[in-house]
């Protein structure tokens, strides 16, 4: 018993050091490239916090809920979505997150929806709240602010998170909503199973990330 309890905690420390090896060797390959990016948003206030309040969004009954699936949201490639989170620190803990926002639909109770919320007459907009980890009592409310018709369609964003006000890259939150929106939000209802096979699909899906052997 304590041989196979042993063997297993080695086994989580290597995966936890070989992952942290890949986040390092990563960062120094993409700090030139982000550096000048996140110096130029380093001083910039955030937007969509003062939108939220100069236009009276901030009040819940303004946001009415609907499913992701039924929703028009830009697409990312898996790149331009870590060159929003300047990195995949936040992209690896996306799927955990994800997984945690899904509850059964009520169109099709054997499948599983990710709620959104949307504000009349506000069609560049889209607001999703999560529960905090730490807090059964305590909700964050995350923001995007998007164009469809641009090249860049993601520029700003905020949550009322602790971390959720800053410029330069963005809280696990914003990250986990881009990333399930933008790259992989027909996973739900592409197969009927339980919130912990979703979880195995995106975790699959996210081994066809080229980010270990990268160099660009």
């Amino acid at each position: 018993m304590c041989d196979s309890k042993c063997r297993l905690e080695y086994l989580k420390w290597l995966k936890y050091n070989n992952e942290l090896q890949c986040l390092l060797n990563e960062g120094a390959v993409m700090s030139d490239k982000y550096a000048d990016k996140m110096w130029t948003r380093l001083k910039d206030t955030n937007k969509v916090k003062e939108r939220l309040s100069r236009e009276n969004l901030t009040h819940h009954s303004k946001w009415k809920d609907q499913d992701a699936q039924n929703y028009s949201f830009p697409q990312l490639t898996e790149q331009e979505l870590r060159d929003i989170t300047f990195g995949i620190f936040q992209v690896k803990q996306a799927s955990s997150y994800v997984q945690e926002h899904l509850k059964p639909s009520a169109a099709f109770p054997q499948d599983f929806e990710f709620t959104i919320q949307t504000a009349d007459n506000v069609d560049d907009l889209v607001k999703v709240r999560y529960q905090s980890r730490h807090s059964n009592s305590q909700i964050y409310n995350t923001y995007i602010e998007y164009n469809n018709g641009i090249l860049n369609p993601i520029s700003r964003w905020f949550c009322t998170c602790t971390a959720g006000e800053r410029t330069v890259g963005c809280c696990s939150d914003i990250a986990a909503t881009l990333w399930h929106l933008c790259l992989n939000q027909t996973a739900i209802h592409d197969v009927n199973q339980s919130p912990n096979n979703y979880l195995n699909l995106v975790e699959d899906a996210l081994q066809f990330s080229d980010y270990e052997n990268s160099s660009d």
